[in-house]
């Protein structure tokens, strides 16, 4: 054991220094076993209902699976929503909330709860999310300007952002497609 270091009255002597070059790397992307399993660990989904929602993230063109090994590749439409999601409520990008709610329902399929005791909870849980993300939503338009610059949604995150040539592309917007609001 080392005794109590006091920064402001203590003298300590160097005893060696190393300068290292080095290159940090991003995390390989997750496969789709591998965030089935994630899924499963944080109680997010069913065996019945998992494989949706990642056939839903694709869909939606939140992400591209590769074919060949099967790995996630977030696009850069998914990698601006998450951050500008987590900019305005982290909760919203964290698996907590979620897990939560399959808890409940789970009660309520073990009867150990009712519909009518967790249905309201729920509501007032998403109800109060959804207020507070509407009244910050601006976060969110900043961030997906400053990722698209108004240019298309491309597949390829690290696509510079530029409209297809003699192509101008309106701003995207999570405001309203009716009202604007």
């Amino acid at each position: 054991p080392h005794a109590p270091v006091d920064a402001a009255t203590d003298t300590l002597a160097v005893l060696d220094v190393n300068l290292a070059t080095g290159r940090t790397e991003a995390p390989p992307y997750l496969s789709e076993s591998e965030l089935i399993s994630l899924m499963e660990k944080n109680g997010i989904g069913t065996d019945a209902s998992i494989a949706s929602h990642i056939d839903n993230v694709a869909a939606r063109g939140y992400v591209r699976v590769c074919e060949s090994t099967r790995t996630l590749r977030p696009t850069r439409l998914g990698v601006a929503l998450v951050h500008g999601f987590h900019r305005i409520d982290a909760d919203a990008v964290l698996p907590a909330v979620r897990a939560h709610i399959e808890r409940l329902i789970s009660l309520v399929a073990r009867r150990e709860a009712t519909h009518a005791a967790v249905v309201p909870h729920a509501l007032r849980l998403f109800r109060a999310k959804f207020v507070y993300f509407a009244t910050h939503v601006a976060r969110m338009d900043e961030l997906v300007d400053a990722v698209f610059g108004g240019a298309a949604v491309d597949d390829d995150p690290t696509a510079p952002p530029v409209a297809a040539p003699g192509r101008t592309l309106p701003k995207l917007r999570t405001r309203c497609g009716r009202c604007r609001h």
